[in-house]
C-alpha cells in the first residue's frame, strides 16, 4: 500500500507544536528517504503531482504532458477508451497588472454549485465546438470539470492550475509561432479570448461583483493526456483533507485536517505496518517530498528502540522543515 499526502508540508511553521505522536512513532519505525524534484519537470507540476504519477509510471512531466485527468478517471472506475485523451479544466480569475498577471486559485474563489453550474451552460458549446467535450465526474469541486480533449489540444503543454496560482501567468501561456495559426499554442490562445468575451457581464459575475466578490472571467486547462495502452495502475491512496485546506487558504483547517489524520488513518497504517504490508507513506510539500518505506530493523535499532520505548520518547522526525524548505535547498 502507498499513501500520498499532498501539502503534508505548506507554510513554514504551519505544523508547529502539532500534537501527532502516532504519527511520529509510526515514521520512527521506517525508513526515510528524501527525495526533490527536478527543475525541468517542477515547473509545470507541484511535488505530489510528480510523485502521484511516477507512482503510475506515468512520463511527460518535463513536457508539461502529463494524463492526470485520465488516470483519475481510470482509478475511479471511469476507465477511457483505448488512446483517449482526457483532461481538467477550471473556472478562474486572471489577474492583469500593468506588467504582469496572474491567475488566482479557484479554490479560494468560493465559487457555488449554482453559480459553476451557470457558467459550464454558457462555456460548454463554445468548448466542445473546440474539442473540449465536458463529461460529468462528482469529485471534482464545483470550479473544475472533466473534459475528453480531441483536436489540437490533446498535444497541448499545460501546467496544473495548482502550480500556476499566484505565479507569474506569461511564464505558463504556451505561445504560438509567427506564421503558426493552426498550432495548439494559437488555438488556446484564441479560445481563451473567446471565454474572457462570453464571461464578461456574465450574470453569475454581475452579481458576484454586486457582493463584492471576486468575477470568474477565465478558464485553465490541465492534466491532458490519454494513458499508455499497456497501462497498469499501481496500488495507491491519496488523502486529500491537507490539500482542500491549503488551496482555500485556511491554516486553521490545516492543522485540523492533521489532527483527523492522526485520529483516523494513522491507526489503520499502523496496523498495516504491524501486518507486513509494504506500506510506503510520502510526505509532499510545494516542491519536496519526503518518503517513508519499511526497514527491517538490526539488532542495534532493535536495542534503541527499546531503550527509547523506556525512556518513554521517540526519535524527532523533521519533515516539517524538510518540506517547507525552497527549491534552492537541495534534500
Amino acid at each position: 500500500m502507498h499513501v500520498l499526502l499532498p501539502y503534508a508540508g505548506w507554510l513554514p511553521g504551519a505544523a508547529d507544536d502539532l500534537p501527532l505522536p502516532a504519527l511520529h512513532a509510526l515514521l520512527s519505525k521506517m525508513q526515510l528517504l528524501r527525495q526533490i524534484s527536478r527543475p525541468e519537470s517542477a515547473f509545470y507540476y507541484l511535488k505530489h503531482e510528480l510523485e502521484w504519477a511516477a507512482l503510475h509510471g506515468l512520463i511527460g512531466a518535463e513536457t508539461g504532458r502529463l494524463p492526470l485527468a485520465a488516470l483519475q478517471r481510470q482509478q475511479s472506475g471511469l476507465a477511457p477508451g483505448a488512446g483517449e485523451a482526457w483532461g481538467r479544466i477550471s473556472l478562474c480569475q486572471w489577474q492583469i497588472g500593468m506588467n504582469d498577471g496572474q491567475l488566482r486559485a479557484p479554490a479560494q474563489l468560493a465559487i457555488t454549485q449554482d453559480e459553476a453550474q451557470a457558467l459550464w451552460q454558457t462555456l460548454a458549446p463554445l468548448l466542445a465546438a473546440c474539442g473540449l467535450h465536458s463529461a460529468p465526474y462528482p469529485v471534482l469541486p464545483p470550479y473544475a470539470r472533466h473534459v475528453r480533449v480531441d483536436g489540437l489540444f490533446a498535444d497541448l503543454p499545460c501546467a496544473s492550475v495548482e502550480r500556476v496560482a499566484g505565479q507569474d501567468l506569461s511564464a505558463y501561456l504556451p505561445r504560438a509561432q509567427a506564421g503558426q495559426s493552426a498550432s495548439p499554442a494559437a488555438a488556446w490562445q484564441n479560445l481563451l479570448a473567446q471565454v474572457q468575451m462570453q464571461l464578461y457581464n456574465h450574470p453569475v459575475n454581475n452579481a458576484r461583483e454586486a457582493r463584492r466578490q471576486p468575477t470568474i472571467n477565465s478558464i485553465w486547462l490541465d492534466g491532458v493526456g490519454a494513458l499508455p495502452a499497456d497501462f497498469s495502475p499501481a496500488q495507491g491512496q491519496v488523502i486529500p483533507d491537507l490539500q482542500q485546506a491549503a488551496e482555500r487558504g485556511d491554516a486553521a483547517a490545516w492543522r485540523s485536517a492533521w489532527l483527523r489524520i492522526e485520529a483516523e488513518q494513522v491507526p489503520l497504517w499502523q496496523a498495516a505496518l504491524a501486518a507486513g504490508e509494504a506500506l510506503h507513506i510520502t510526505l509532499c510539500g510545494l516542491h519536496t517530498a519526503v518518503q517513508f518505506q519499511p526497514q527491517p530493523p538490526s539488532l542495534g535499532q532493535r536495542m534503541q528502540a527499546w531503550w527509547q520505548a523506556l525512556r518513554g520518547n521517540t526519535p524527532p522526525v523533521h519533515w516539517p522543515q524538510i518540506l517547507s524548505q525552497s527549491p534552492e535547498n537541495h534534500i
